[in-house]
């Protein structure tokens, strides 16, 4: 799968809260669809700020988020077991999003923009991080 096909499946910052609540829905931890919080303008500049705000939507929706890092060496793993979890693409400007869903037999399944799920390979994904 192409680069481009694989960010076409990323959040921008502003639909950041929606992200979040599809997530939690999806994966059986919301019981419905909530309204979710819009990030303010400018957020993504503070990685910090970004990852509090992340953290209260999250408390909001009735869930919990927890900012993480990884190394080189373990993204694979970390990729494979982080579901279901947003992680952040690198790349200058807004930052921008995956929705992981879930990670089986070497694919994470992610959640696009549009509510769609697509299966990915793992190793596409860990070649953008």
């Amino acid at each position: 799968m192409a680069r481009d096909e694989i960010a076409a499946c990323a959040w921008p910052l502003a639909a950041l809260g929606d992200a979040l609540a599809a997530l939690g829905r999806l994966s059986g931890l919301i019981p419905s669809a909530p309204v979710a919080d819009t990030p303010p303008a400018g957020l993504g500049a503070d990685r910090d700020a970004l990852a509090r705000w992340i953290e209260i939507a999250s408390a909001t929706l009735g869930v919990e988020a927890e900012s993480t890092s990884t190394t080189y060496g373990a993204i694979e793993k970390d990729l494979r077991t982080a579901p279901p979890a947003l992680v952040r693409l690198p790349g200058p400007g807004e930052p921008r999003f995956l929705a992981l869903l879930a990670a089986r037999s070497g694919c994470l399944t992610l959640l696009a923009p549009d509510r769609r799920r697509r299966r990915v390979p793992l190793n596409a994904v860990r070649a953008l991080l």
